[in-house]
């Protein structure tokens, strides 16, 4: 039963992650589309902006389980997960050379939060300033609530799904999915160790870098270029 729970968690890890390009094109319009014609995508592997590693709170490696860490090691991207020790105990991650997915399963619901470098350049595409005045996008899909941002040029979406969709307010209600997001950190892989902005600074342990749940969530910029 274990082992069909986890290959499901993963399997919809997987389905879901493309949703992180679709997602976050969703903060863009294009005036192609306007004028009635079908834009044509290009997959790209977008640059990471390191520069902006003073967004999130830190977290260290010692502040998640061993197989996790291990398999972080070494991932090219920022990878954001909640500064909760309980989600962390619980989340199942599988990751690619350029993304990472996260399911979390917790009372009543399950988490997922997936970020990938991969992207989709589409010709004449303008940013949707409605979608950008928060700096992030928050819908619902069957009763699933879904978050997608960008952060350090890296698309990233947060979803919660409810035992109880229709009525469990971490569904219906906005309050939880942005208390996630305001609980974001960034954890200290081996790439993001080697940092200007991190190199030979003192990790805060989980405790200190932990936001209050009700706290704001992190103001998220458009990013600016940086080198992956």
């Amino acid at each position: 039963m274990i082992a069909r729970n986890l290959l499901f968690s993963v399997r919809r890890m997987l389905l879901a992650l493309g949703l992180v390009a679709v997602a976050c094109c969703w903060l863009f319009s294009s005036p192609l589309e306007a004028a009635g014609l079908e834009p044509t995508p290009t997959p790209v592997l977008v640059p990471v902006s390191w520069g902006e590693l003073a967004t999130f709170p830190l977290l260290d490696r010692t502040d998640l389980p061993e197989q996790v860490a291990d398999l972080l090691a070494d991932l090219p991207l920022p990878v954001l997960l909640p500064a909760d020790p309980e989600l962390l105990d619980r989340a199942i991650v599988t990751r690619q050379d350029q993304w990472y997915a996260a399911s979390i399963p917790s009372d009543g619901i399950t988490i997922y939060l997936r970020g990938s470098r991969r992207a989709f350049a589409v010709e004449g595409l303008e940013m949707n300033p409605e979608a950008w005045e928060r700096g992030y996008l928050l819908t619902r899909n069957q009763h699933i609530a879904s978050l997608s941002f960008v952060a350090f040029q890296v698309g990233y979406l947060i979803e919660v799904e409810c035992a109880d969709p229709l009525g469990d307010p971490r569904c219906t209600e906005d309050d939880y999915i942005l208390g996630l997001l305001g609980r974001l950190a960034l954890v200290v892989n081996q790439v993001v160790a080697r940092q200007p902005e991190v190199a030979g600074e003192p990790t805060p342990s989980l405790d200190s870098a932990l936001p209050s749940p009700t706290g704001e969530p992190p103001e998220l910029a458009v990013p600016a270029g940086g080198e992956p």
